[in-house]
């Protein structure tokens, strides 16, 4: 008895079968050169997702000539861009929520509150922040949707997302920062004793390395407090101006406890 099951078509199977279809229903030839052209521009598709374009495009088709391979993926195209619009929406939706319940205006963000992924956070400064998203009117949150679908669609097409910076990670390159250099103190470099073989007396080599022994403890030169207070002050100043050019908002309770270190 044979088996009755069918493992499923390959990407160059599916768009061979198709390319015949087309030329069945507008009643042109495929020639072979043809079809091979379509099937090698097409084969890199999954197969499900290639008989699902060229159905969808076989739905609509009106014109009296084959389609072209970029009609095909234009189908795809389409699909994905509705498919990254309503996660983005979804997006959109969570960081109302999330700031309804993790943010607010005293305090800023609750400790212990979720994580948001960098793109949605890179989007919600770009819409105008936490605070102004939470006390905005109607009207206004409606200009921010815009802008913040608008910023999160093009950190994904450009591919910034692998590279953004959440607030966690920024506000701890902001926190080294503003502590400063740590002084070095640069170690002796070791005294060689010498021997008696190499005509020293012993006892002026024992002397030597008494009174090195017995030697203060070499002191690194620091600076004075007036000095180190003015580099403390620079480097904050550095460090804010990072954040703001970088787009991170620092809550005014992060800021006295950054001036007042």
């Amino acid at each position: 008895m044979g088996d009755s099951s069918q493992s499923p078509l390959s990407s160059t199977e599916v768009a061979y079968q198709w390319i015949l279809k087309f030329a069945a229903i507008t009643g042109k030839v495929a020639e072979r050169i043809q079809q091979d052209i379509w099937v090698e521009a097409l084969s890199d598709i999954p197969a499900h997702r290639l008989n699902a374009a060229c159905k969808r495009l076989m739905e609509s088709w009106r014109l009296p000539n084959l389609p072209l391979p970029g009609d095909v993926r234009a189908q795809l195209e389409g699909a994905d861009d509705k498919a990254f619009k309503l996660t983005a929406e979804a997006e959109w939706q969570k960081l109302l929520s999330w700031i309804r319940d993790n943010y607010f205006l005293d305090i800023g963000i609750r400790c212990g509150a979720p994580r948001l992924s960098p793109a949605v956070e890179h989007a919600a400064r770009a819409a105008g922040g936490y605070h102004f998203l939470e006390r905005c009117s109607e009207e206004e949150l409606v200009w921010a949707r815009k802008t913040f679908l608008a910023t999160y669609k093009n950190v994904h097409e450009t591919g910034q997302v692998e590279h953004l910076l959440g607030n966690g990670e920024a506000k701890k390159i902001l926190g080294r920062l503003t502590a400063g250099p740590k002084p070095q103190i640069k170690p002796l470099p070791p005294v060689k004793a010498e021997s008696s073989e190499s005509g020293i007396p012993r006892e002026e080599v024992s002397a030597v390395l008494h009174a090195v022994a017995e030697a203060p403890a070499p002191v690194a030169e620091l600076p004075t407090e007036e000095e180190w207070q003015a580099r403390k002050d620079r480097l904050k100043k550095s460090a804010l101006d990072w954040a703001a050019s970088h787009g991170i908002a620092v809550s005014p309770s992060e800021q006295s406890e950054l001036i007042n270190r």
